[in-house]
């Protein structure tokens, strides 16, 4: 029986040394979808995020002046395109 817990324990250990790079891959992967979808807020998110109303928002993507689509009656900001015209703003 000892033997058997000794080729176990090789077994794990050979098992988290080969999953390992390939759990960081996946890990990795899923952070970026994430990022990819954070780029468009929805709108109560985009309201919390920049501090201004949702009306305001919805007003704002409709008049042009703030980046965003809507889609099936939903309105999305686009976070990326609206910060980095704040940042173009503020220099």
């Amino acid at each position: 029986m000892a033997g058997w817990l000794g080729v176990s324990e090789q077994l794990g250990a050979a098992l988290v040394e080969l999953l390992t790079p390939l759990v960081r891959g996946l890990v990795v992967d899923e952070v970026e979808r994430q990022q990819v979808a954070q780029r468009w807020l929805p709108v109560s998110e985009a309201a919390r995020r920049y501090d201004m109303s949702e009306n305001t928002i919805r007003r704002r993507v409709a008049r042009g002046t703030m980046p965003g689509v809507k889609v099936e009656g939903r309105v999305f900001v686009d976070a990326v395109a609206w910060e980095r015209e704040l940042e173009e703003r503020l220099q």
